[in-house]
């Protein structure tokens, strides 16, 4: 009988390990995809703290790499930079920019500011919002 016992209680020791493990490896996994949500996409420009943006020279875009490299264009000039994602949390680093004159330079002003005050952002449907340290929306993409 304990033989039987001990096989009965190996077998179920065996069974709920597994079962743990793969909870743990499930979690594991979620949060991994849901971080890398941004790496390697492509973002148009729709709007600047909730306002639609005019057309401008160029299209305004944010691209995210696989080695957290961030770039674009600010409607006129190129941008470049680090990108650091956790859960819903987004830093931009490292900015740099071409130099190049342009006729309007506002929405270009307005949007590199935006990306140094980015905290936080949200994907939903296609859409890519940034919000700032108070939770105010400031900046909205589609995805291309």
């Amino acid at each position: 009988m304990s033989k039987k016992y001990n096989i009965v209680f190996l077998i179920f020791t065996m069974f709920l390990a597994f079962n743990l493990s793969s909870c743990s490896s499930t979690k594991d996994v979620q949060k991994l995809s849901y971080d890398q949500s941004l790496k390697d996409t492509k973002w148009q420009l729709e709007s600047l703290n909730e306002k639609a943006i005019k057309k401008i020279e160029r299209v305004a875009s944010i691209n995210f790499d696989k080695e957290n490299k961030v770039y674009g264009n600010l409607g006129c000039n190129n941008f470049f930079g680090k990108f650091e994602s956790k859960n819903d949390l987004l830093k931009i680093s490292q900015i740099g920019s071409t130099m190049m004159m342009c006729q309007d330079m506002s929405i270009e002003s307005l949007y590199s500011k935006i990306l140094e005050n980015v905290k936080k952002y949200k994907v939903e449907k296609g859409i890519l919002i940034f919000f700032d340290k108070d939770n105010k929306e400031i900046a909205k993409f589609k995805r291309v």
